[in-house]
């Protein structure tokens, strides 16, 4: 799986140094395969970004997600799964 955005395209965004962070491990979290899909405004954003609409939105500060399976992952199965991605992605920045 791999997302369609590209790193040039979301520097290219109108976005905050922070905003940038979050698209950058939001697309690590994906590269990975974990079983979750985005939603809220850093969606919309990128959303409006990819049909030509560039101006000014809304500012935000964190990233909304499900998990998509049959059961709600444990605390435990949550860390598991997402401490590899935040090792390297720390570690690529």
């Amino acid at each position: 799986m791999q997302s369609n955005i590209t790193k040039t395209e979301v520097l290219a965004l109108n976005v905050t140094a922070e905003e940038r962070i979050m698209y950058s491990v939001m697309k690590a979290v994906y590269d990975s395969g974990i079983p979750i899909s985005f939603k809220g405004s850093m969606v919309l954003k990128a959303c409006l970004f990819e049909v030509g609409f560039l101006d000014e939105t809304r500012h935000t500060v964190d990233i909304d997600a499900n998990w998509n399976t049959d059961t709600p992952p444990t605390a435990e199965q949550m860390v598991e799964s997402l401490q590899p991605v935040s090792y390297t992605h720390l570690r690529a920045h």
